[in-house]
């Protein structure tokens, strides 16, 4: 003899089996939810960190060529060529035997007297000091050296 299952214990039973699976499935999708989130978390962080490090490999290649550069300034400095042109120009020095020449444009040396090219010679910015001699010069001290009128 085979037992007929009530209407009521036939709806229940399958009911309880979808609400079970419902869960597990709504677990399992919250899981893996949280695993793409968590994956993408950490490729942004990746990709964050790659610019970081290419950012630096610049930074990086742009302090080595400034250390190349100030390496080639060094050199110079130190040669015997530069220190010979900051005596003569600073200092007033000369070889034993050497003549010195000067050359100066004849707009600034036309019209002055000997103390003033001198003063000149001696200080390069007391040129500025001198007043404008040529129109263009003029026009010039005008509008933007109002010392030189």
């Amino acid at each position: 003899m085979k037992k007929r299952l009530s209407s009521k214990s036939a709806i229940k039973a399958p009911s309880k089996y979808y609400i079970r699976n419902g869960l597990i499935g709504l677990a399992l999708l919250l899981a893996i939810g949280f695993i793409i989130k968590n994956l993408f978390t950490i490729f942004e962080r990746k990709y964050v960190i790659e610019q970081e490090k290419q950012a630096l490999a610049k930074q990086v290649a742009r302090i080595k060529q400034d250390s190349l550069s100030l390496e080639q300034i060094k050199e110079y400095i130190s040669s015997s060529a530069y220190q010979e042109r900051e005596a003569k120009q600073k200092l007033d020095l000369k070889k034993p035997g050497e003549q010195v020449i000067l050359i100066t444009p004849g707009s600034i040396t036309a019209n002055l007297n000997d103390q003033d090219l001198v003063s000149i010679l001696r200080d390069p910015q007391a040129e500025k000091r001198l007043p404008a001699q040529t129109n263009p010069e003029r026009w010039w001290a005008f509008f933007f050296d109002k010392e030189r009128l």
